[in-house]
């Protein structure tokens, strides 16, 4: 933060009051800098009364379910008002029958905003109606940065600021706050969503099914804890192994391990994560402040694995079994393709259903559920999979009723006990010990996996039988969802690129001839096809053809691969600007299939190359810091993108 009233050692705790919309007639919200908000029956509560401080405990370590810690010393005494009013506008709209889970996302995106302006500007953004503008255009420039490095789809980002300004409006009583805004235009919601790579879908797939796979056996057989849980090599454990214990993280990874915020968050030195056993009284003596605390904290320990081997339907257990079923949940987006609202929302009765095979790979599930018949499809292949996770659900379940497919267990208690909730509102939610085993992950969502899997019907089946898998129309499936990955661009475009070769050089060298978009040349205005047939001519106006010229140079550096990586990120949103996405893909396919080769030759020289080229990937894909030539091209491109319905 830029401002100093306090930092994270100050953050203390302050008394809550609970409130529950819709309010009650006539009812009035006290000390609004203490009040949390219940939404109905759903289960979902928000801190209102800590966004009346300008500093607050980072989401990122505030335990769930507990009121947010702020800087008592950042309190802003002006904002009682604005959370006052807009606790009552929430509630009064869901007396006119908005819905519960629409007015928290709408509660999630006001407090978006000022979280990103608590965290960015170096005063009160909520000071005044006018503040509140200036904040606006701020936090605007933010989503459009979002929108082109990828991180959120256009439709997102103008739907998100549509509601802020609607509800600012409101509140500030300002009609004419957004005037002269740049408006995030809504386009076609899915329109363009690129396929992740298979690398990125392997990595997440693979911590999916092992952890399903693993955990419904450690539960279903009834293991005994602790329990060695085999995890993908890319994960970088020792012997591919983590123990599973009956504890607070079930269990610590080598980084974790290292890690003092981490040691500092579980607590439990008792508990040998890196060799799968408790540690004895004599190892443990000299981590507590006195002798007998050591051995209190050995002796729970023992109690509670021992409880937990007792009990096979302990609390720790079905904790491990929510961890397998988030695992399965993932896969059944990756293997369906289907909308999250709609997986979240699935009903399901009983076990009574019947399979209808549609063809060689496909197969139609079917259940009656209240009446009603539901229908998904899967690969036959995937059945097998399907059925245990039935068998695991019923064992969670052990007769209690639910009538959703998916659901997550919560308020898990030591005996067992819990409570039945819904899927969270967005399935990257479920992800949080993939990220634990790998931080690096390049987590894959719902959007993605419905592009990809749907990208990967239409390569292999066609459109028509892509749509009807998806359950969208095939103009729909033509429009949105033809992507490709760039993987399968290299596959395709691989007998030119098995003629082609790099011409490395050093930056001494390349100083002393002419530097281009993409690199360097040897001989400007001279372009020479570094082919006989090259699926782009050179040219030495247009960069793309520099590419396949034989003049071409590269220099294995920082300054070419941001070059090259830029070009990439610009090319990516030029897609919209296409007659088609067949079109789109003619035109760039070789030229994406040729920049990822150059890449691949830097990272393969060394280490040091290859982590240079994933950093300047980050930096580009994630945080658009582009080479200066390519960011005054996406400048203009995104200049005219204004008149563009993406």
């Amino acid at each position: 933060m830029k401002r100093q009233a306090g930092g994270q050692d100050d953050l203390a705790d302050r008394p809550i009051r609970e409130y529950k919309l819709p309010l009650e007639v006539g009812d009035k919200v006290h000390s609004v800098e203490n009040v949390v908000i219940r939404f109905g029956d759903t289960g979902l509560t928000r801190d209102f009364g800590s966004f009346c401080y300008l500093e607050r405990e980072s989401r990122a370590i505030r335990a769930k379910g507990k009121p947010t810690k702020v800087v008592l010393a950042s309190f802003v005494p002006s904002r009682r008002r604005f959370m006052a009013k807009f606790i009552y506008w929430l509630s009064e709209g869901i007396r006119q029958g908005l819905s519960q889970r629409g007015q928290y996302l709408c509660s999630q995106i006001l407090f978006s905003f000022i979280a990103w302006a608590d965290a960015n500007l170096d005063s009160d953004a909520l000071a005044s109606a006018e503040t509140i503008a200036v904040a606006l255009v701020g936090y605007t420039d933010y989503l459009t940065h979002e929108v082109r490095t990828g991180r959120i789809a256009k439709d997102t980002a103008g739907g998100k600021q549509a509601r802020l300004i609607s509800c600012l409006r409101y509140l500030t009583g300002a009609e004419h706050l957004a005037d002269g805004l740049t408006h995030l235009r809504r386009g076609d919601g899915e329109n363009g969503t690129v396929p992740r790579s298979e690398k990125d879908i392997g990595q997440q797939l693979a911590i999916d099914l092992l952890l399903f796979e693993g955990l419904r056996t450690l539960v279903l057989q009834e293991e005994s804890l602790p329990f060695a849980l085999r995890v993908p090599p890319f994960v970088q454990q020792p012997y591919n192994v983590i123990w599973i214990f009956p504890t607070r993280g079930l269990f610590r990874t080598a980084a974790e391990i290292n890690s003092s915020a981490m040691q500092n968050g579980y607590g439990q030195f008792a508990y040998d994560f890196e060799n799968g056993r408790l540690r004895t009284y004599q190892e443990c003596k000299s981590l507590y402040e006195s002798k007998s605390v050591a051995k209190a904290v050995i002796h729970k320990a023992r109690i509670l694995v021992g409880k937990a081997n007792e009990n096979k339907r302990s609390g720790p257990r079905i904790s491990i079994a929510k961890v397998a079923m988030n695992s399965f949940v993932d896969m059944f987006l990756a293997n369906a393709g289907m909308d999250w609202e709609q997986v979240r929302t699935l009903q399901w009765e009983g076990d009574d259903f019947t399979v209808e095979r549609l063809t060689q790979d496909f197969s139609a599930v079917k259940n009656r559920a209240k009446g009603v018949v539901v229908t998904f499809t899967i690969t036959n292949v995937f059945l097998p999979r399907f059925r245990l996770y039935l068998s695991l659900r019923n064992w969670v379940l052990n007769g209690k009723k639910c009538d959703l497919l998916f659901f997550r267990p919560v308020g898990i208690c030591a005996d067992g006990g819990f409570r039945i909730e819904p899927l969270p509102l967005a399935s990257l939610d479920l992800l949080h010990v993939h990220r634990r085993l790998a931080p690096n992950l390049v987590v894959v969502g719902s959007r993605e996996w419905r592009s990809t899997k749907t990208n990967w019907n239409v390569d292999r089946y066609g459109t028509a039988a892509a749509a009807a898998i998806a359950q969208n129309s095939r103009a729909v499936v033509e429009t949105k969802y033809s992507a490709g990955t760039e993987t399968n661009a290299i596959k395709e475009s691989g007998e030119f690129l098995s003629r082609l070769s790099a011409k490395f050089v050093s930056r001494k060298h390349a100083d002393t001839k002419h530097t281009s978009p993409v690199g360097g040349c040897n001989n400007i205005n001279h372009p020479t096809p570094a082919l006989a047939d090259p699926p782009v001519n050179p040219d030495c106006h247009q960069p793309e053809g520099c590419l396949f010229c034989a003049e071409h140079t590269i220099v294995a550096d920082e300054i070419d691969i941001r070059k090259l990586l830029s070009l990439r990120y610009c090319i990516l949103h030029t897609r919209p600007f296409s007659s088609s996405k067949e079109h789109w893909k003619d035109l760039f396919r070789p030229v994406l299939a040729r920049i990822k080769d150059l890449l691949n030759r830097i990272a393969a020289k060394s280490e040091r190359h290859r982590l240079l080229v994933a950093r300047v990937r980050v930096e580009v894909d994630k945080y658009g810091k582009l080479d200066p030539y390519w960011e005054a091209k996406m400048a203009m491109l995104d200049e005219i993108s204004g008149d563009v319905t993406w």
